[in-house]
């Protein structure tokens, strides 16, 4: 983090600016990403992640990571680590986070029996949630090697950060959540462990109510009816 607190007048601007990037934001870009190594080098926010649950809730996975000033190498690998210390848990601050929709802001993780860490050296923490209405998407976590770094201006400002990266996902991601598809087959499996074809999956998980047609390569391809 910076070394010098950021002013409110600071923050306001820089929240300004994360709402119109994340509005508009070119086509095909990964907004999200953008967005935290905007926040990470405007801010000073360190490990700054979103996280995102698993299809079984049974975890939380990184949407979007800090590259800590390093390059696309390096934030994949680093997204791969953090998948797999994160992905099946379910203890942790960020995890609490998650299911009870609560902000957490640690000055001493060593005190917090929530705490389990995955980097070093980390003395505190503050992580919000993603809501959309009351419906908690995700999870936008920072940490830092400072013991007391966040304050109550922090904290309202990274929940004010959420609820525009929140608008931003599920406009832009539908529900944005990862899911298991079978390595042969490619049907998807849903919380209740029912493995379907992945248009009836998507289409339930988006309350799309769907009619039947035929698209003009398989009406190419059908057998045709003789008409006597």
């Amino acid at each position: 983090m910076h070394a010098e607190p950021m002013s409110a007048d600071r923050m306001i601007e820089v929240l300004h600016d994360l709402s119109i990037e994340l509005q508009d934001h070119p086509e095909g870009t990964d907004i999200v990403q953008h967005s935290v190594e905007a926040l990470e080098d405007r801010m000073g926010y360190e490990f700054l992640a979103v996280l995102i649950p698993t299809v079984e809730g049974e975890g939380l996975l990184p949407l979007a990571l800090s590259k800590q000033e390093r390059d696309a190498a390096f934030l994949k690998k680093d997204k791969d680590y953090v998948k797999w210390q994160c992905g099946s848990m379910t203890t942790g601050v960020t995890s609490w986070v998650a299911r009870t929709g609560e902000t957490a802001r640690i000055g001493n993780v060593a005190d917090d029996e929530r705490y389990f860490g995955i980097r070093d050296d980390v003395k505190s923490e503050l992580c919000v949630p993603l809501k959309v209405g009351k419906r908690v998407i995700g999870v936008l976590n920072t940490e830092t090697t400072r013991a007391n770094a966040y304050t109550a201006l922090d904290e309202r400002f990274l929940e004010t950060a959420a609820s525009h990266f929140a608008l931003a996902i599920t406009h832009s991601h539908g529900r944005y959540r990862s899911a298991k598809a079978c390595s042969y087959c490619n049907r998807m499996r849903d919380r209740q462990g029912n493995w379907d074809l992945p248009a009836k999956y998507l289409m339930r998980q988006a309350g799309i109510v769907a009619t039947n047609g035929i698209c003009p390569t398989c009406y190419e391809n059908a057998p045709k009816k003789r008409v006597t």
